[in-house]
């Protein structure tokens, strides 16, 4: 099996190894009339890989020069257009950025805290001097505070910035005065809560439904019996089936106030 690692190199990766391998078969047909003719075929394919590119004649003598660059600029075929030819590659004259070769001396700070420093030697102020090398100082204080929580932070800052500055400031170390770091506790969460809602309806509280009751039975469901003593075969009135004699009691016999279910022999 053949891998790409021990293949010859893609002059352009945009159009894939498949159309290189084509290329390099046109270039192998002797006859010069049917490679020119395939050579066209190929210009035709790679415009259909690259359907952004509108027909114009800039985009087709562009697809030509490609083709060329494929084939390496060795291509014997009568071509439509002028016949490209490898270009020369210039040396860029942009100007390189400078980078630091100069690492920090305490990294933790890093270069920051010493450009600041350096702003602060142009100074002439002492009064001036000192503001920004106590903001610089407390920037270095949060930096060592969030890192290293044992060490003396105030002291340790002094040691780094006299070993910095090395003696260049304007007022001694010793007079100047850190800010406090103020701890920062859990963020609260100040959402209202809204008022539990209660009545029919509602979530059930403790087994209460908070619905109104009535003659002991539930008002949304139907009751045989209208809750009062009915006695005698007249005291149905029509709430039981027909053939029952003897007196009820709707209210305290509510649950049995029900018609019965014929018996299917």
């Amino acid at each position: 099996m053949d891998y790409n690692k021990s293949a010859d190199t893609l002059n352009l990766k945009e159009f894939g190894r498949n159309i290189q391998n084509m290329v390099a078969y046109v270039k192998s047909i002797e006859d010069r009339t049917k490679r020119t003719g395939l050579a066209q075929e190929m210009v035709r394919i790679m415009a259909c890989l690259t359907p952004a590119q509108k027909e114009t004649a800039e985009n087709r003598d562009k697809l030509w020069d490609q083709l060329y660059h494929i084939a390496n600029y060795d291509l014997d075929i009568d071509c439509p257009v002028p016949v490209p030819v490898r270009r020369p590659v210039e040396p860029s004259e942009e100007e390189r950025m400078p980078y630091s070769q100069r690492p920090p001396k305490f990294k933790q700070y890093g270069r920051m805290v010493e450009k600041m420093l350096e702003e602060a030697y142009l100074i002439e102020d002492a009064e001036e001097q000192k503001a920004l090398v106590t903001m610089t100082a407390n920037y270095m204080k949060n930096l060592i505070k969030g890192n290293d929580k044992d060490t003396i932070v105030e002291a340790t800052v002094r040691a780094h910035l006299s070993s910095i500055t090395k003696g260049r400031l304007l007022f001694d170390l010793e007079t100047m005065v850190f800010s406090k770091i103020q701890p920062q506790g859990p963020k609260s969460n100040n959402v209202p809560v809204r008022p539990q809602k209660t009545g029919f309806g509602q979530k059930k509280q403790f087994g209460n439904f908070n619905r109104p009751q009535s003659g002991g039975t539930h008002p949304g469901k139907k009751r045989f019996g209208n809750g009062g003593s009915n006695s005698g075969n007249g005291g149905n009135s029509g709430n039981r089936p027909a053939g029952g004699g003897g007196g009820y009691s709707g209210g305290a016999n509510a649950a049995n106030n029900r018609p019965r279910r014929p018996r299917i022999n």
